[in-house]
């Protein structure tokens, strides 16, 4: 499991280098945020969110937008909850402005007995105060992993 406070980039879930996260007072929620993706914990992903986070979205097969934390939520789960087996290939974050850059490259199996492995890859730019308030999301969409 990836740690909230461990600011380091991760490949294949190996510690390589340090991220660059900015410096402010506001800096663990984004660890958090990126913490909660990548363990799939959406009740800790719930609470890095504002009440009027909006998340918009271009994925195959086109543009989408949420807004609330329960869609948001729901929406994270229903990309990388269940599934026979869940890996994070690689993940990072750092600064692109006053944006926070986070992305996550994930491989995961279906349920169904003969699914094959499939991998997705996202970018999120978020901007956040004491909780994150946007997220700007791009995705690969499901590849086949094999």
């Amino acid at each position: 499991m990836i740690g909230v406070g461990d600011r380091r980039r991760t490949v294949g879930m190996t510690i390589s280098e340090p991220l660059s996260l900015p410096a402010t007072s506001i800096a663990p929620v984004y660890e958090h945020f990126l913490a909660a993706i990548v363990n799939r914990d959406f009740v800790g992903l719930g609470a890095t969110l504002r009440d009027d986070v909006r998340l918009r979205a271009l994925v195959p097969p086109g543009p989408f937008a949420l807004a609330g934390p329960p869609a948001v939520v729901a929406q994270f789960e229903q990309w990388f909850g269940g599934g026979r087996s869940f890996e994070v290939l690689s993940h990072s974050a750092g600064v692109v402005g006053t944006r926070v850059h986070a992305r996550w490259t994930v491989r995961r199996t279906p349920d169904a007995p003969d699914a094959s492995p499939l991998t997705a890859e996202q970018h999120a730019f978020l901007t956040a105060d004491d909780r994150v308030r946007s997220i700007d999301l791009l995705c690969s969409g499901w590849q086949d992993a094999r």
